[in-house]
């Protein structure tokens, strides 16, 4: 029998014009595992906005069994659902974070059923350890992402256990992503690095002349100016660095950088372990780090199996000229540099092309 403390829970924890509170007593007062049974049996109008939301629990993936004692504690989580149609759009439900475990259909039923009790708990900690009301859990999770979107409530809950490490108490902030990683970064830990978003396929940049854009999901700081820091690349000798903020948001959804002669960006390489030598690729090089790689004509050559003197006289150049470009001693010129191109089958110019990497920051 459940006591007399939990019947004023319950009564005062839902609502009686969408559910039956003496069902849900019943229920609990005959059962020692509450399954998502219970849902459908204390929903008065199975048409209701409310009964429609509550369906994600009644499904496998919404809902573990749990003791009584356990789901008493959950109850104000289970059961929130504001009245005011306002919040009714800008509020986060529990359906928006339980669906947000996004590699479930990659995970054995096991396995995501402990993914689920995790977020249970952290709701849990937030609400009774934290003393943050059902009514902000839900409201500071915006299902739009204005202040903290349901893909990083699990981080918001890591946000706050770091608080009371460091003794901060903004536990809601409004930018959200820039707090979080000053917090990650106050306690010695990594900050979360966004990656580039494809604006076509395999494509993570865009230029239009001395202008280079990339997209993504990328923190501001209070003053809206990009992190560079977070954002998965790295950034040398840039001119002017724009970020265009999401309306009502605290992330940027662009970033355009001017271009000057020495300007290098590079992205994290998705594809490659970050610890990998070659984890990082060159998305632009400025022109005045570039040089010709005098190296590739003797690969070139060799693998063709074609002596100096062939190629000179295929391209009308004298032997000694082309022995000097082949050591890096002179560089062809511009009329020569497409004849050897086309000569030795050198297809792409980035091919023989190097870059100086040691230019001062």
């Amino acid at each position: 029998m459940i006591k007399e403390e939990d019947v004023k829970l319950i009564k005062d924890t839902l609502d009686e014009s969408w559910f039956d509170s003496d069902a849900l007593i019943e229920y609990l007062n005959t059962h020692e595992i509450v399954s998502n049974d219970v849902f459908k049996a204390v929903v008065i109008d199975q048409d209701s906005m409310p009964a429609r939301l509550l369906k994600d629990l009644w499904d496998k993936y919404g809902f573990n069994p749990v003791p009584v004692k356990t789901f008493l504690r959950r109850l104000p989580f289970y059961f929130y659902y504001p009245r005011d149609d306002e919040k009714r759009i800008t509020h986060a439900w529990l359906g928006a974070i339980i669906r947000r475990i996004e590699v479930r259909k990659e995970l054995s039923d096991e396995a995501y059923a402990e993914e689920l009790e995790k977020r249970y708990q952290a709701l849990e900690e937030i609400h009774y350890h934290f003393h943050i009301s059902v009514e902000d859990i839900f409201g500071y999770m915006d299902i739009r992402g204005h202040r903290l979107n349901t893909d990083q409530f699990m981080e918001w809950y890591d946000y706050l256990k770091i608080c009371e490490e460091i003794h901060w108490y903004d536990y809601m902030p409004d930018n959200f992503a820039y707090k979080y990683n000053l917090a990650l970064e106050a306690a010695g830990r990594k900050p979360v690095i966004y990656e580039l978003h494809e604006i076509l396929p395999n494509e993570y940049c865009f230029r239009d002349g001395n202008t280079m854009e990339i997209q993504g999901d990328f923190p501001v700081d209070p003053a809206g100016n990009p992190v560079i820091r977070w954002i998965g690349i790295i950034l040398k000798n840039a001119g002017e660095i724009r970020a265009y903020v999401k309306k009502d948001k605290h992330v940027a959804w662009k970033i355009e950088i001017t271009l000057t002669p020495r300007t290098e960006l590079y992205a994290r390489n998705l594809y490659n372990d970050e610890s990998e030598c070659e984890s990082w690729y060159r998305l632009y090089a400025g022109p005045q780090i570039m040089e010709f790689d005098y190296t590739v004509l003797k690969d070139r050559r060799q693998k063709l199996k074609m002596t100096q003197k062939e190629v000179a006289e295929a391209i009308g150049a004298t032997l000694r000229t082309y022995q000097k470009w082949e050591t890096g001693e002179t560089t062809p010129d511009s009329k020569f540099l497409l004849r050897l191109l086309n000569w030795l089958d050198i297809r792409d110019v980035v091919d023989a092309t190097k870059w100086n990497d040691e230019w001062d920051s």
